[in-house]
C-alpha cells in the first residue's frame, strides 16, 4: 500500500513539504543553461536543464539549475504562474557580435547587442499569470559563460 502525506517532522510537515523547501534560494526563481550545442542568432532557445547540476564546459565545473514555484517550463518558453515584478537576465554568445532577445507573449520587449566583454541582457518587467517568456540569441556549444538564463523576483 502506498502512503501519501506521510508526516515526517515534529511540526507536522509532510515528506513533500520538507523535501521541496526552496527558501534557501531566496528571490532567485529560475536559473538554467542550455547545453544543446550551438544555435543561430534567430533561433528560439530551448532550455532543458531545470534541476540538478550541469557540467556545461566539460571541465568538471558544475552549474546549479533550478526553477521554483513562480514559473514552469514549456517546450520553448517559460510560463509565469504568479503575477509580480521580475528581473530576467540572459547571456548569449558574446563573441559572435549578435543580439540576445527577450520575448514576452511573442512580442519583442528587449534586445541587446552581445559584443565581447559586454554585460548580459537584463529586463525588469511586470508579468501576469500566463505570460510566456522566450529567448532568442546565438548559443555556443555548452559554455556557462554564454548560455545563461535566470529570473529573480524584485
Amino acid at each position: 500500500m502506498e502512503q501519501t502525506n506521510l508526516v515526517v517532522s515534529p511540526d507536522g510537515k509532510t515528506w513533500g513539504e520538507v523535501t521541496r523547501d526552496t527558501s534557501y534560494i531566496g528571490n532567485h526563481l529560475m536559473n538554467t543553461i542550455c547545453d544543446i550545442g550551438s544555435t543561430s542568432d534567430s533561433a528560439i532557445n530551448i532550455f532543458e536543464n531545470w534541476r540538478g547540476q550541469t557540467d556545461a564546459s566539460n571541465n568538471n565545473t558544475l552549474k546549479p539549475n533550478w526553477i521554483k514555484d513562480s514559473f514552469v517550463p514549456a517546450f520553448n518558453s517559460v510560463v509565469c504562474l504568479k503575477e509580480g515584478s521580475y528581473q530576467i537576465m540572459v547571456r548569449t554568445y558574446e563573441n559572435a557580435g549578435t543580439t540576445s532577445s527577450i520575448f514576452i507573449n511573442d512580442v519583442l520587449v528587449a534586445e541587446h547587442y552581445q559584443a565581447a566583454g559586454s554585460a548580459p541582457n537584463i529586463l525588469n518587467t511586470y508579468l501576469k499569470r500566463g505570460d510566456t517568456i522566450q529567448i532568442k540569441g546565438q548559443l555556443y556549444n555548452t559554455s556557462f559563460n554564454y548560455n545563461q538564463y535566470s529570473i529573480t523576483k524584485i
